[in-house]
């Protein structure tokens, strides 16, 4: 091979490279329609009346969404209490997952399935011990419906443990 001949596969080799990781496609792409910033009403659950927010945002040059929340209870048997959490939303190989931290100390690992535009579900692995849980969201518009649900161990239904409505009230930066 003569030297210009290798300057030429050189420079192909280059250019299919680059177009193959521009091509890529980042598994957290259709997560972004959760991103801003959404607050929820006074609502109603076995554990009281609370309201709350929760804002997704990128970060780390586009390679995570984190999720900050809170519910501060104002009325029934959670009164005068606050939940915190945080859920850090990253791409594992080509897939979505998430790992939720909360201030009751409790810690949840989601694989996550984007079944439909504007809708994912948070699904525990079911290797973990204990219960399974599953968090819902779901986009119309400006309006964010989100449910949690447990199953217990050993069973497959899911039962509802909170469900809420949200409205964003910012658009992600």
């Amino acid at each position: 091979m003569n030297v210009k001949m290798i300057r030429k596969f050189a420079l192909l080799a280059t250019i299919t490279a680059a177009l193959a990781l521009s091509q890529q496609k980042n598994p957290l792409d259709p997560l972004n329609f959760l991103l801003g910033t959404w607050s929820a009403p006074e609502a109603e659950s076995q554990l009281g009346t609370a309201r709350g927010g929760t804002t997704f945002k990128l970060d780390l040059d586009r390679h995570v969404i984190v999720r900050t929340n809170f519910a501060e209870y104002i009325k029934g048997p959670q009164a005068g209490t606050r939940h915190d959490d945080l859920m850090i939303i990253y791409a594992d190989g080509s897939n979505a997952r998430a790992i939720y931290f909360d201030s009751e100390g409790h810690t949840i690992r989601y694989r996550i399935t984007v079944p439909a535009p504007n809708s994912a579900i948070f699904e525990s692995e079911a290797s973990d011990p204990g219960p399974r849980y599953r968090l819902t969201h779901r986009v119309h518009g400006d309006v964010f419906d989100g449910k949690f649900e447990i199953a217990p161990p050993g069973e497959s239904n899911y039962k509802t443990y909170l469900s809420w409505q949200s409205k964003r009230i910012a658009q992600a930066p």
